[in-house]
């Protein structure tokens, strides 16, 4: 706490004294310098921020160029109750991407079954990513249950980013990121009239690489954690007349990634007993601090002797792959052996479609049509040692994974003003997944095998009804039905869930313009199969659902959650924030664990990986956001949030799997894992004019907190908590802006988070952090013409 507290000290006197090299004198606060109004769409149409009765974190283009807010990983920092997290147990690279919202971190076996989803411009991105945000003009963050607007996989939250319309002028703009360790993140965006006045097109090309932090110690020379992503976006505006409007954005990105930054501790590490059979087998409390220079970091890429460690070996594992092309079990079709190297490589292609209408009487009509594919691969050394474990041949694998998506949307909604408002739509998702397909070296070379296409059709109807009772008072209701058919071909397994979900809400808006509100939402995840079920005799399944409860078709999953908040705006529009509280329950929780049967061949007991709806689990918390416009010059942004998880019924998983804590299966009572259970931040910034006039000067402080994540349900093994200090100083004109900046200015060293593993010397419990990004001098600069 102590150490918090100094570092929080620490960053306001970074802030106030740097300020003051600007600042001859603090000015009294001024009159009549009110906040910008943020505008979001979470309700389907344009509506103040401040005026939705649920919670909603959005950040506008300008915040998110002062921040220099790149993708979701660093917008995370900034809102409160999120998480975005970017690993696996055994890799921290961007790979598996997941959205954790008021720490619901629930297992996602697919891309189609994760509990809260990107779209962009309102269309869905299942399975997939969004890469860096090239032309985003805004983002909004949509905490709780989202089913009625945003349906499927909206369980706990929902992510919109609304992108860019071309303009009707000719211009555009050059914008360069430079740092110390190599990150040269180039981007160049044209736009202008095609037609005037009817048609215009938007072209913007990046390429961000980021260069690694670190070195793996075991070659000298590899660099550990570098990223590259290459991005092309194009967009088309019609406006053939005044009152219909078309619009077409292409997107194409490719990231090609090095070896993650990650950090394997071995058994060795072990410092407490938690199964209580007098040995160390487990790691209790924080990981140790390990210097670099004296231990493996990152998934090596040296191996026995014998081979080269270099970059030729790994091309030959990389051509010893593409020897499965042409098999028949791989599931990604027509598709060579894209990566190159040790690392992650990923394809993304998105397009979306939109149309809007107005009509007669001020109603309006729109249609949104989005398609995405995501392709990766990913080479990796799984036991990281600079040495095979039991051959001459290290255990590295290549790791694909598959998803495409395709959606469509006709929505019909009423005029925005009067008493009584509607919306009124319907909609249609297909989804195609492979989450794994393996190929690799362990002992012999081994070809690929992969799990089952997922086929997912979605087809639902919605609506919401916003009623003003009086001037003040307002009620409304959001619903949607929905159903999911989900099948795996290869299995003749085909199921189907119906579900009915939404929100309801009463909103009382007081004399000084504060909006109260209490609300009740109801979301679902959608059920599954355990596909493994078919592979067994009868005999065995019976065995397997007497042992664990498994059975073939695994059911939804429910959230019920209860809001209640205050939103508004004060002193004359300096000051808007809002302070939300909100408890909530899932029910039938699908939760993943070993399942025994009895082997017919053999008679012994086998175990297989299963879900069951056998969890509950219950959450509570707060979230405050404020932005308040001090003086003329001074802007402080604020943002904390508490999300307390409790696991109430259910199994632990890695208690009953794990050899070390096989007596110990209590988890009851513990907290979600890898997600935080405070988080906060804060900024300052101090703009005047200099040199004159001719621009601004600025000075910018933040600061970021995260409390502690563990490593799992088990409670026992965790990060510590996070604090990260920035700084930025520079100056804007009208086409201009240059900045210097320092990030994690106190260099903290917390990693972003660690996850169990297996020690394949000894099996057994290892476990992998991954590390956080080193203190960083930068300078940028944006050019628009």
């Amino acid at each position: 706490m102590f150490r918090t507290l100094n570092r929080i000290g620490l960053f306001a006197l970074c802030a106030v004294v740097t300020g003051s090299l600007l600042l001859p004198e603090f000015r009294v606060l001024a009159q009549g310098v009110a906040l910008e109004e943020i505008v979001v769409t979470a309700r389907k149409r344009e509506e103040a921020l401040v005026d939705i009765p649920f919670a909603v974190s959005a950040f506008s283009e300008e915040e998110l160029y002062a921040a220099n807010l790149k993708n979701f990983v660093d917008v995370q920092l900034f809102t409160p109750g999120l998480t975005y997290q970017q690993a696996t147990a055994n890799r921290a690279d961007r790979g598996v991407p997941n959205i954790v919202i008021r720490g619901l971190n629930i297992n996602a076996f697919s891309g189609s079954s994760v509990a809260a989803l990107f779209f962009v411009d309102g269309a869905p991105v299942l399975g997939g990513e969004v890469g860096s945000f090239v032309d985003v003009t805004r983002v909004e963050v949509l905490r709780g249950p989202q089913t009625a607007y945003f349906g499927r996989n909206t369980f706990s939250g929902a992510v919109n980013l609304v992108t860019r319309d071309p303009g009707d002028e000719f211009g555009g703009s050059v914008g360069l990121d430079l740092d110390r360790f190599g990150t040269a993140d180039l981007q160049l965006s044209v736009e202008g009239p095609i037609i005037e006045d009817r048609l215009s097109a938007r072209f913007t090309v990046r390429n961000n690489k980021k260069g690694g932090h670190y070195k793996n110690n075991r070659n000298g020379a590899r660099e550990i954690g570098d990223e590259e992503t290459q991005s092309m976006v194009a967009t088309v505006l019609a406006t053939p007349t005044d009152t219909l409007r078309f619009k077409l954005r292409l997107e194409e990105i490719e990231i090609d990634d090095g070896p993650q930054p990650s950090f394997r501790f071995p058994s060795s590490f072990a410092n407490c007993d938690p199964d209580g059979n007098g040995s160390m087998t487990y790691r209790c409390g924080t990981p140790p601090d390990v210097s670099v220079a004296e231990a493996m970091v990152g998934h090596n890429d040296a191996f026995a002797a014998g081979y080269l460690a270099n970059g030729n070996y790994i091309q030959d594992v990389v051509a010893a792959f593409s020897l499965y092309s042409d098999s028949s079990s791989r599931q990604i079709d027509g598709e060579g052996v894209f990566i190159e190297k040790m690392g992650l490589a990923k394809r993304i292609s998105g397009a979306t479609f939109s149309a809007a209408a107005d009509l007669p009487g001020g109603m309006s009509l729109d249609w949104i049509s989005g398609f995405n594919e995501t392709k990766s691969m990913i080479v990796s050394d799984e036991n990281t040692l600079p040495r095979a474990p039991f051959s001459p041949i290290a255990d590295t694998f290549l790791v694909e994974r598959w998803s495409e998506n395709s959606s469509h949307e006709a929505r019909l909604s009423s005029p925005g003003e009067g008493r009584l408002r509607w919306t009124a739509g319907a909609n249609y998702v297909n989804s195609e997944d492979v989450s794994s397909c393996v190929a690799g070296f362990f002992f012999t070379p081994r070809p690929f095998t992969c799990r089952p296409i997922l086929e997912s059709s979605t087809t639902g109807a919605f609506g919401g009804v916003y009623y003003d009772v009086t001037e003040q008072f307002t009620v409304s209701a959001e619903a949607r039905y929905q159903g999911d058919e989900v099948s795996v071909p290869s299995g003749g397994l085909e199921a189907e869930f119906n579900d009915v979900g939404g929100r309801v809400t009463i909103e009382y808006r007081t004399a000084d313009d504060l909006l109260l509100f209490a609300n009740y939402a109801r979301g679902f995840r959608p059920g599954t199969f355990n596909s493994i079920i078919v592979t067994l005799s009868a005999a065995e399944a019976a065995s397997l659902e007497a042992n664990s409860g498994a059975q073939l078709d695994v059911e939804p999953e429910t959230l019920d959650q209860f809001e209640v908040g205050v939103k508004g705006t004060l002193l004359d529009g300096r000051l808007q924030g809002s302070l939300i509280g909100y408890w909530g329950e899932i029910t039938d929780q699908q939760i993943q664990q070993i399942g025994f049967f009895i082997d017919d061949e053999t008679g012994l007991e086998s175990g297989v990986g299963i879900l069951t709806n056998v969890g509950l689990l219950d959450m509570n918390g707060m979230e405050l956001e404020a932005r308040f416009q001090l003086t003329e010059n001074w802007l402080l942004t604020g943002a904390f949030a508490r999300n307390s998880t409790e696991y109430v019924e259910g199994i632990c998983n890695v208690c009953v799997s794990n050899g070390a804590m096989a007596a110990n299966t209590d988890h009851l009572g513990n907290q979600t894992f890898q997600t935080p259970e405070f988080s906060g931040s804060a900024t300052a910034t101090y703009t005047r004019p200099v040199f004159g006039g001719r621009m601004d000067g600025f000075v910018r402080g933040e600061f970021v907190y995260e409390s502690t994540k563990y490593a799992s349900e088990a409670n026992v093994l965790e990060t510590g908590d996070r604090n990260l200090v920035n700084l930025r100083l520079g100056v804007e004109a009208e086409s201009y802006r240059v900045e210097a900046y320092v990030t994690n200015l106190l260099d903290d060293d917390t990693y972003l988070y660690v996850a169990l593993n297996t020690d394949l010397d000894n099996f057994g419990r290892a476990f992998v952090s991954a590390l956080p990004y080193k203190r960083a001098l930068g300078v940028r600069g944006t050019y628009r013409f």
